[in-house]
């Protein structure tokens, strides 16, 4: 890596791309040298907003920029095929990819066997586990205050969809609400306790098939059984909101 700034460029500019793309633009240790983005019509503005950054339209273009990281911000279904391209092409070892990092499990191994491979510096933006809420937490499950933890709950919820009339001709992200926002919750989940076991499911389609709207499942690890509550459609969340209680042989 350069000894002075960072070479660095962003995948996708919607609005997880702006919010990473002025933050990158503000590191004194960093420059963003390039955007990348398939819209014809956001390239032409982007031309115009960035006068020191080049703008292209393809994965591959970002080769020649001898970058030392690339941000991948488009939708959850395209990273797989994207991280792939960044690693198999050699546009930089190092990457950082919005949540989740693939769209099922197999994607996802895979692209952490490339990672491993190439080596560097390569993260999944669970940023949940940055927060001092949930530090905290994990400080003070470690630390045994509660005992041997024996139980938890955990919920993610937001009001996105909430009030949405299922003959509405409006339709929910295919990815469904596992991935986009519940994620978050298992994150923290295999952060606090380990990996885990999922005894049962259920997955509910509120604005028609194929939807997936709000889920709730049982988990269990070696004596800790959890369950997870997860739901777009929940009213009185204006900011999506991620929780849990835990109990332990001490108490909550």
């Amino acid at each position: 890596m350069s000894a002075e700034k960072l070479k660095v460029a962003v995948v996708g500019f919607g609005k997880m791309g702006m919010l990473h793309a002025g933050i990158l633009s503000v590191l004194p240790r960093v420059q963003l040298v390039a955007v990348c983005e398939k819209s014809g019509l956001v390239r032409r503005f982007l031309k115009n907003l960035f006068k020191d950054v080049s703008v292209v339209g393809d994965v591959g273009q970002l080769k020649g920029f001898s970058l030392d990281a690339v941000c991948v911000t488009t939708p959850i279904a395209s990273h797989f095929a994207i991280v792939k391209d960044v690693y198999d092409l050699g546009v930089a070892s190092n990457v950082f990819v919005e949540k989740p990092l693939a769209s099922n499990y197999d994607e996802a191994e895979e692209l952490c066997g490339l990672a491993r491979r190439l080596g560097g510096v390569n993260m999944v933006g669970y940023m949940r586990r940055f927060s001092v809420t949930f530090k905290k937490a994990k400080e003070l499950l470690n630390q045994g205050v509660i005992g041997e933890p024996a139980s938890f709950s955990a919920y993610a919820y937001s009001s996105d969809f909430f009030g949405i009339d299922k003959n509405s001709k409006f339709h929910t992200p295919k990815v469904g609400v596992l991935r986009d926002l519940g994620c978050h919750a298992i994150d923290l989940a295999l952060w606090f306790f380990g990996d885990f076991k999922v005894k049962n499911a259920k997955i509910d389609s509120l604005f028609g098939e194929g939807s997936e709207d709000s889920a709730f499942f049982e988990v269990e690890n070696d004596g800790v059984g959890g369950k997870f509550d997860v739901s777009w459609c929940v009213d009185g969340y204006r900011m999506p909101e991620v929780g849990f209680t835990v109990e332990g042989s001490r108490g909550l």
